[in-house]
């Protein structure tokens, strides 16, 4: 689905993605991981179109997207699906104009067909008997779950997650990650997950990719990880199983 050759990125002279070599399958959940600064979100951004790479190639569902038109790439984001960390709802919409955005945006169904399309993906993320209620009176486990509901308005095929679980205690993170992999079995999509949290990546992820210093440390497999040779990655895992054992 999407394929990714020597591919770099710098601001200046900050150099932040050094020559990323990625391959990640259809329908798949891919997690992309790294400490702060890695150039994760970066790689997302230029996956999207929302950022132009220095060198390198990306090949999104058979197709370049380096170097073509800001009308060639809507047309390739209209295969895509975001959900922000922070849900990135309109605090001056409902949940319904919310969530019916995408369509209202891009396409002509009739108003009836889109409100009865948007109580249904609400349904489907757990929701329901909310349309009418303004973002500012949800619960953020709310919020991303509506998030979600928006992400899958035009049926992608690809799903990109921004830290999906960021703010959310330990109860609701779990229960976003049900949601995950619920939405998955689903819509069978490919889901790109950017991500810190190590839980949700053993939980839902077919593969995890490391980053470290704007390169992939790993691209494994959840239980590959545990044989990793590579230092970084060693000790990533090592500090969150410590922080584990004293919880």
């Amino acid at each position: 689905m999407i394929r990714v050759r020597n591919l770099h990125k710098s601001f200046g002279n900050q150099h932040v993605l050094r020559g990323i070599n990625l391959d990640i399958e259809p329908k798949s959940i891919t997690c992309v991981m790294g400490s702060s600064g890695t150039g994760k979100s970066v790689f997302i951004k230029l996956l999207i179109g929302l950022l132009e790479a220095d060198q390198g190639e990306i090949i999104i569902d058979g197709e370049s997207i380096v170097g073509i038109s800001e009308k060639q790439m809507n047309r390739i984001r209209m295969k895509m699906g975001m959900l922000f960390q922070d849900a990135a709802l309109f605090d001056d919409m409902d949940v319904m104009e919310n969530v019916a955005f995408p369509l209202t945006e891009h396409t002509d169904m009739f108003e009836d067909e889109i409100q009865d399309r948007v109580i249904k993906k609400l349904k489907e993320v757990g929701l329901e008997n909310i349309e009418h209620k303004l973002p500012s009176e949800l619960s953020g486990g709310m919020r991303k779950r509506v998030g979600l509901a928006r992400a899958l308005m035009l049926d992608p095929k690809i799903i990109f997650f921004d830290e999906p679980t960021t703010g959310l205690d330990p109860i609701m993170t779990s229960q976003i990650g049900d949601l995950i992999l619920q939405t998955h079995q689903r819509y069978d999509v490919t889901f790109i997950i950017i991500n810190h949290d190590v839980n949700l990546s053993y939980k839902v992820a077919n593969k995890i990719v490391m980053f470290d210093e704007g390169r992939v440390a790993e691209d494994t497999t959840p239980q590959g990880l545990i044989h990793t040779k590579h230092p970084f990655v060693r000790k990533f895992f090592a500090a969150h199983f410590d922080m584990e054992k004293h919880r």
